[in-house]
């Protein structure tokens, strides 16, 4: 029968075996990490196709005095209104391609205040972003010239895959502000700078829509 020094003596040999081991492996992986060659392939508007580079090395670096952050939380200058994402059509497109149940899952673990993320601060942009389905790109009103707004629409955004669609169904799981600026205007609202002809007309326009 081994005594309870015996016990005491292999335990703790076992221990520092143990921790020798680890400092072994430690070492191992940061002699292979700084010893370890990095291929570098480069494509660029040069011509560069995946042109082989020299090869880079990983090396130790000496240490620098870091930076000194002074944190006064005495003093509030800012207010915190929330954290959040943004509503695009193309997420709504990849929510749709979800089974029922598990897109409810994830609205609910994005937008719960207790079972998820509890997002407080949205935004959606106004139309016109390049974050919509694959297509056809458009704004609230693609008529050229209808500068009274009367085929403007928001019909798109109605749609099972459209923002609005998207913001509804997130209300059910939680509340949150949401801040919608426009990321470009219809085209014909545009100033072609080729034609100077325009300039006064496209300035009207802006004026009559804002």
């Amino acid at each position: 029968m081994v005594n309870s020094r015996g016990n005491i003596g292999l335990h703790t040999g076992r221990v520092a075996l143990h921790r020798l081991l680890l400092v072994l492996v430690a070492c191992l992986c940061l002699g292979s990490a700084f010893g370890q060659e990095v291929k570098v392939f480069v494509s660029s508007e040069d011509g560069d196709r995946l042109t082989p580079k020299p090869a880079l090395h990983f090396q130790p670096q000496p240490a620098k005095a870091g930076s000194v952050y002074t944190i006064q939380t005495g003093m509030r200058l800012q207010k915190m209104v929330g954290f959040g994402a943004s509503f695009l059509e193309a997420g709504m497109v990849c929510l749709s391609d979800l089974p029922p149940v598990d897109q409810e899952a994830v609205l609910r673990s994005l937008f719960d205040a207790v079972k998820g993320a509890g997002f407080t601060a949205m935004k959606t942009p106004i139309a016109g972003t390049d974050f919509m389905s694959a297509g056809p790109y458009y704004t609230y009103d693609d008529t050229p010239g209808d500068v009274e707004m009367k085929h403007f629409s928001i019909q798109r955004d109605l749609r099972p895959n459209g923002v609005i669609t998207y913001f509804k169904r997130a209300r059910k799981y939680g509340k949150f502000v949401l801040q919608s600026p426009m990321d470009y205007p219809p085209d014909w609202m545009l100033f072609d700078v080729w034609h100077a002809a325009e300039e006064t007309r496209t300035a009207l326009r802006f004026c009559r829509w804002s």
